[in-house]
């Protein structure tokens, strides 16, 4: 995924799964979607072997219904180039563990405390290697992590990838130049207060 890691479309992408298909409260739409469509479950819960099964889970009817974010113009290839990701990038291996960990906290999965996992939050960063980690977390105020709430378990899924070409036959958005993006970020550009748009 690469140069979309630092793109609006990547931050739109991430923030469709965290707050649309895997939070808190749209959790268990999630997992009573899957449980309606028979492909579906046996996407989610058969470990694959060599098949690009997060791109299967996308084409298919309900899956992209859940899991992909509606068209937006300001970043009309987005949709693509993750499908151009999922389908030549993103290794065999790192299909599994994502679908793994996926079909984990969905099926009713458990932190190592026993804690039943809450929600989801999902997270693309870019790395030297591609892999795809995963963390139990619990939302809290506690420094010391002594009252941990078991009411908020969640479970963090990290897809860490190189950086993919820009000139993949899919094109990448535009995007602000990377001057400008400094001179926003040192406030030396209008729009303060703005993020930036990576």
């Amino acid at each position: 995924m690469g140069a979309l890691i630092l793109t609006k479309g990547t931050r739109r992408l991430m923030h469709w799964y965290n707050n649309k298909c895997f939070a808190k409260n749209s959790l268990q739409g999630t997992r009573n979607a899957i449980a309606g469509d028979s492909a579906l479950l046996s996407l989610f819960s058969t470990p694959t072997g060599n098949t690009a099964v997060i791109q299967q889970i996308i084409h298919n009817t309900t899956g992209a219904s859940i899991f992909l974010p509606p068209y937006h113009p300001s970043h009309p290839h987005l949709l693509q180039r993750w499908d151009y990701f999922l389908g030549s990038v993103l290794t065999y291996v790192n299909h599994e563990l994502l679908r793994n960990y996926l079909w984990n906290a969905i099926n009713n999965g458990i932190t190592q405390a026993g804690d039943a996992y809450t929600a989801i939050v999902v997270d693309c960063v870019e790395g030297t290697s591609q892999t795809v980690l995963q963390s139990d977390a619990y939302l809290t105020n506690d420094p010391d992590d002594k009252a941990l709430d078991p009411s908020t378990a969640y479970s963090q899924i990290t897809l860490v990838t190189q950086a993919m070409s820009t000139q993949t036959p899919v094109s990448l958005d535009p995007q602000f130049q990377a001057t400008l993006r400094r001179r926003r970020r040192d406030g030396k550009g209008k729009g303060k207060g703005k993020k930036p748009k990576a």
